[in-house]
């Protein structure tokens, strides 16, 4: 019996730890915004960081972008790392950006 608890305990943790290495661990919430993998594999020159779980793309270039002006608002955070490999792309993790580049939230939301 005392295996049997190990091996369940055992096989639980492997699967917990390869759900979120993966991002496939479930949470509260279901997002249809793609993953650094995802945008990175159809696009491996993109500009992208990824900030509370959501990946974020380089929008500069668009037009709708100079419609409004925006006003820097507190520090968040700043980039720790520059990758564009997927494994365990993390928060604050960029595909361009230099580390230590900061990232400022609009006071405007």
């Amino acid at each position: 019996m005392k295996r049997l608890v190990v091996f369940i305990g055992i096989v639980l943790f492997v699967s917990f730890s390869y759900m979120a290495l993966t991002d496939k661990f479930p949470s509260g919430y279901h997002s249809d915004n793609p993953t650094a993998k995802e945008i990175l594999k159809s696009n491996p020159g993109a500009d992208i960081l990824r900030l509370d779980g959501l990946v974020y793309s380089n929008a500069s270039d668009r037009e709708w972008i100079d419609v409004k002006e925006y006003t820097k608002g507190e520090k968040i955070g700043e980039v720790q790392k520059r990758t564009t490999s997927t494994w365990l792309y993390q928060n604050f993790y960029a595909s361009v950006l230099p580390v230590g580049t900061n990232r400022v939230q609009p006071k405007d939301r």
